[in-house]
């Protein structure tokens, strides 16, 4: 496994364009230094930041929750030493190395070049214009609501009394909940759709009104008491404004890529070369002379 990831990390690593060192793939110099390695090889954030510009972010923030990065960098250190080992060993003399690095580096800006197609600033109104496009997909029954969960109905309802007689619902829910995800956050479980959450436990909520506390209902996880904040029918735009922004941002990428894709003319040696437009037309010139010279005749 760490060698898979090494040579994926090493790929994305060597496609880094140059510095204007004459050293093939030497780097600017600056940024902050994350690790020093082996005394002298430094891995700074300007070099992660190359490596990851192109990983989406919820899987980059997957990747540094799960302590990810700390391998990322390790292998950055791994990349590095063989990279200077390369250098001092003269490999870039081989004739295969050059061709390599130079077709990294033609890999690198090519995607680059797409990759920018795509950063431009997307206006307000063509949010709005997808939204209203895709408006139907967000046409759907949502409710805000948090919860009380606990394995014993007499603890529920002993629960539900503390709070029809004032009780903090969230300092009841951290200090009771079994529920380990909302529990700490004082029960609140966010935006959800209808369906989305056990049959018992969604009905009890869309059947109530913004405000209200209901229970206990059971489910097969226990007995819930149920606080609905808030309903809507409709996902508002902000809650989506960054999922269409990439959307529109990803179809930027894709119709830069068609455009060039279409303008290709490509010839391979063997093929009839299409005759140049001169030389076609005193060809047809030609043919009309022999015409003329053939009705006099």
């Amino acid at each position: 496994m760490r060698t898979t990831i090494f040579l994926s990390l090493g790929l994305l690593a060597c496609a880094t364009p140059p510095g204007s060192s004459s050293t093939p793939g030497a780097l600017p110099s600056g940024g902050e230094v994350l690790m020093t390695v082996n005394g002298s090889i430094e891995i700074t954030q300007p070099m992660v930041d190359a490596v990851t510009a192109r990983i989406p972010p919820a899987q980059l923030e997957r990747m540094q929750a799960s302590g990810q990065m700390q391998q990322l960098h390790e292998q950055l250190a791994v990349g590095e030493i063989l990279y200077q080992r390369a250098i001092d060993e003269g490999v870039l003399n081989e004739e295969g190395a050059k061709f390599g690095a130079a077709m990294a580096v033609r890999q690198y800006l090519a995607s680059y070049m797409v990759q920018r197609a795509g950063e431009g600033e997307v206006s307000d109104e063509d949010l709005q214009k997808m939204y209203e496009e895709r408006s139907v997909q967000y046409q759907k029954a949502q409710a805000h609501a948090s919860h009380i969960l606990v394995k014993e109905l007499d603890e529920a309802n002993e629960l539900l009394a503390k709070i029809n007689a004032g009780g903090d619902f969230a300092a009841l829910a951290k200090e009771h909940s079994t529920d380990p995800g909302s529990g700490k956050e004082g029960g609140d479980l966010g935006w959800f759709e209808a369906g989305r959450m056990v049959k018992e436990f969604s009905d009890a909520t869309f059947a109530a009104n913004a405000g209200d506390v209901v229970g206990p209902v059971e489910t097969r996880f226990g007995f819930h008491i149920i606080k609905v904040h808030e309903k809507r029918d409709m996902t508002p735009l902000e809650d989506v404004r960054d999922q269409l922004k990439e959307t529109i941002q990803r179809t930027n990428q894709e119709n830069y890529l068609d455009e060039v894709t279409k303008s290709l003319e490509i010839s391979k040696p063997g093929d009839e070369k299409a005759p140049e437009p001169a030389a076609a037309a005193a060809d047809e010139a030609a043919a009309g002379d022999d015409a003329a010279a053939a009705d006099k005749e």
